[in-house]
């Protein structure tokens, strides 16, 4: 189990609501109860990837200055694991980079980063999606690609529930979405989602 900072942080996070969000875990007994996860979630990347090939991601250098690698150790120092967001399209829900195209490089720099959960959303698939082959072919890339690395990394396929992802997701993935994003209102549905 963990924690992801969406909910409470959106896109205002960095390295210090990262480490204060996991210390807060660890302060509340959660880590003794069985969350080891804290899962840093969109917008954690830098305006654009490295300019050098093959084009690594890169976090935002003013919100994260001591790099991914660095809060990783930090996490993983405190006992817990660290997880971080991309998506399976060219950006992010929040319009920041994504990895399609890039699975094997983002892959590969997560295993560097000491990454050891990655959160796979569906945004901006450039219409991948509406009938399962397609989705289940975009998504096993990066499963394959988190494979090769060696390192052991969950793979969290956020795609919504689109595509019947319960017939074919856990043939790739460890856990995965069936339904779109939640929120803490219970009177109501957020009609952005599926």
């Amino acid at each position: 189990m963990g924690w992801n900072s969406w909910n409470y942080w959106g896109c205002n996070i960095s390295q210090d609501t990262i480490l204060k969000s996991a210390q807060a875990l660890i302060d509340s007994g959660l880590d003794k109860l069985g969350y080891e996860y804290v899962i840093m979630d969109d917008c954690w990347h830098a305006p654009e990837r490295s300019p050098h090939p093959p084009h690594p991601p890169v976090a935002d250098p003013e919100r994260f200055p001591d790099g991914i690698k660095a809060l990783s150790e930090k996490i993983h120092a405190m006992g817990l694991k660290i997880g971080i967001y991309s998506s399976a399209g060219t950006m992010t829900c929040a319009r920041r980079f994504g990895s399609l195209g890039y699975e094997e490089i983002d892959a590969k720099t997560y295993k560097d980063w000491d990454i050891d959960y990655l959160k796979y959303d569906n945004c901006y698939n450039e219409g991948q999606a509406g009938y399962d082959l397609i989705s289940y072919n975009r998504y096993a890339k990066m499963s394959r690609a988190l494979s090769d690395t060696g390192r052991p990394i969950v793979y969290a396929m956020c795609n919504w529930g689109e595509d019947g992802t319960w017939n074919w997701a856990p043939t790739i993935a460890h856990l995965w979405r069936m339904s779109g994003d939640i929120i803490d209102v219970y009177d109501g549905f957020d009609d952005r989602c599926p």
